[in-house]
């Protein structure tokens, strides 16, 4: 969880980042990497968090977002999931390929396109794509940017490595 006025980056053993804005609540559920298989699920319950998560190929792989009203199926994508209240979630898509789906429901996935996002409201399938306007797209990439953390501190948590090698973090 970060507070009003933080945010929180997580290197995933994958290589994939996962940066949490302001007042924003994930937990990390599973988060599997072996054999050249991935399994990542990750459950986001407030505010918005932003991944880049690196492409796997194998079969049988995925990495997951999970909250209230939605289930976005990611690979190798830009993504930004909102959690703006328990009953509404909007996902956006900045690269990649992702599919969502309102776990709730029986119904068909949603494939969405780069630059594109869908509502996903409680008790319903999410709305058509559409496209991210330029100005949301500016606010979405300074709510979830790594770049206001530079110079801020650094905790390791207890049984986690710290590297010291720069991460690929693009704005």
């Amino acid at each position: 969880a970060t507070g009003p006025r933080s945010k929180i980056i997580v290197l995933m053993r994958d290589a994939s980042v996962v940066i949490l804005g302001a007042d924003a609540r994930l937990t990390v559920d599973r988060a599997l990497v072996a054999g050249g298989q991935r399994q990542t699920l990750l459950k986001i319950m407030q505010g918005k968090v932003r991944a880049l998560v690196t492409k796997v190929l194998t079969p049988g792989s995925a990495f997951d977002f999970v909250s209230p009203t939605s289930v976005a199926g990611v690979r190798g994508t830009t993504i930004v999931v909102e959690v703006v209240d328990p009953k509404l979630t909007k996902v956006y898509l900045l690269d990649g390929a992702a599919a969502v789906r309102n776990p709730s429901l029986q119904a068909p996935e949603l494939a969405l396109g780069p630059g594109m996002f869908t509502e996903i409201p409680e008790g319903q399938q999410p709305r058509p794509p559409q496209i991210i306007p330029q100005e949301l797209l500016n606010i979405l990439l300074e709510d979830t940017s790594a770049r206001a953390l530079a110079g801020a501190s650094v905790r390791t948590l207890p049984g986690v490595r710290r590297f010291s090698a720069p991460m690929p973090i693009h704005a």
